[in-house]
């Protein structure tokens, strides 16, 4: 559609459309000036910028697992956004965890035009048979507790059950890797997860992105007495143009510096939906793209606007130029009717009164004569 769609053979959607002058007056610079950006799948899309998903050091407690993972956001480190609407700063308290980022970033999106989003997600194997115990801490500010007993390290279907019997507390999900030898865990609020006071066995707790790539890995080792761990969610910040990100302080989500960061587009025609994380990670891609036809489509009936303004001034003074004309040049037939009945009653009385006026002389010359 983009390249074949045309107008009096002028290719519209193509990218090529673009800076046309249409004049709209009779002074050189009364112009409106129209372009249409392109609109195939390589450009249409979303701009994003993806916070890191982190994974705590193994710790001695679930508390203090908690601590490393709040001081991975320091109470300093708010963010200054340049959006398409604006710049301002999103403030981000102390221990924030990505939840929280991303509704700093929501709550100013109607001045930076950039929209957030927040997950976690994290991957767990075991390292032995054995019936393991440990506390999960998600969205609850109230741990709960998680014990299965596995016969085979290749199938851990035992502790995905009883991950997601706690789910309603937690709000972390689990599912099975294709193998079975691990679980693939979601917080889809964006809430840390905590994993403390592992018993039974040691583990393997590994970041995952949004599109589950695997990340950092740390191995709860129980003999060495760190038997906790955190996991700190993924933020993505999306907006149909482009913007900046400067954190105020290193210890930030986005990196670990304050330089500005650039997003980078994403467009439709790498979506994939052959997966579910996929399918989901695309309806931002899509959002943005339909944003973009919508700024276009704004564009150019914002231009239309102005061409029917024009056209309609246009015509109200070429009517108005005619009725002028029309008053200039046709007669005024009630007033040049009265003007001809009084201009034949004057004519007619005048005649009337010279007629008179003939008579008394021709009666004086016939008594004259008669004398």
């Amino acid at each position: 559609i983009s390249n074949n769609t045309e107008f009096n053979s002028q290719k519209l959607l193509d990218g090529t459309f673009t800076d046309k002058v249409i004049q709209i007056g009779t002074a050189g610079g009364q112009v409106i000036r129209l372009g249409v950006a392109a609109t195939d799948a390589g450009t249409l899309g979303t701009y994003q910028i993806n916070s890191t998903n982190e994974v705590t050091a193994v710790a001695a407690s679930a508390g203090a697992a908690q601590t490393a993972v709040d001081a991975l956001s320091n109470v300093g480190a708010d963010y200054v956004i340049k959006g398409s609407f604006g710049t301002t700063t999103a403030a981000v308290d102390a221990g924030a965890d990505a939840r929280d980022v991303a509704s700093a970033f929501n709550i100013i999106s109607g001045t930076t035009g950039v929209l957030a989003s927040a997950i976690n997600r994290g991957k767990m194997t075991f390292a032995s048979v054995a019936t393991y115990t440990f506390t999960l801490k998600g969205k609850s500010d109230t741990a709960s507790t998680v014990t299965a007993t596995i016969t085979s390290t290749a199938d851990v279907t035992a502790i995905k059950d009883a991950i997601n019997a706690v789910s309603g507390s937690t709000g972390v999900t689990a599912a099975l890797t294709t193998d079975k030898a691990g679980i693939l865990m979601v917080q889809g609020e964006g809430y840390d997860m905590v994993f403390g006071d592992l018993s039974g066995g040691d583990a393997v707790l590994t970041t995952m992105d949004r599109e589950e790539t695997l990340g950092t890995a740390r191995t709860i080792d129980i003999s060495s007495g760190n038997d906790s761990a955190a996991l700190l969610g993924q933020v993505t910040l999306s907006s149909h143009q482009a913007f900046t990100v400067t954190p105020q302080h290193a210890d930030n989500g986005f990196s670990a510096d304050t330089n500005e960061i650039s997003s980078t587009k994403s467009d439709i025609a790498n979506v994939s939906l052959v997966t579910k994380t996929g399918a989901t990670n695309c309806l931002a891609v899509i959002d943005g793209a339909l944003a973009m036809i919508s700024e276009i489509r704004s564009s150019m009936g914002a231009a239309n606007n102005r061409l029917k303004s024009t056209v309609d001034n246009l015509s109200n003074i070429a009517v108005n130029a005619q009725a002028s004309l029309s008053k200039i040049e046709d007669a005024n037939f009630a007033e040049e009717t009265a003007n001809l009945t009084k201009a034949q009653i004057l004519q007619k009385a005048s005649t009337a009164m010279l007629a008179q006026a003939n008579q008394g002389k021709q009666g004086m010359l016939e008594l004259i004569q008669r004398l």
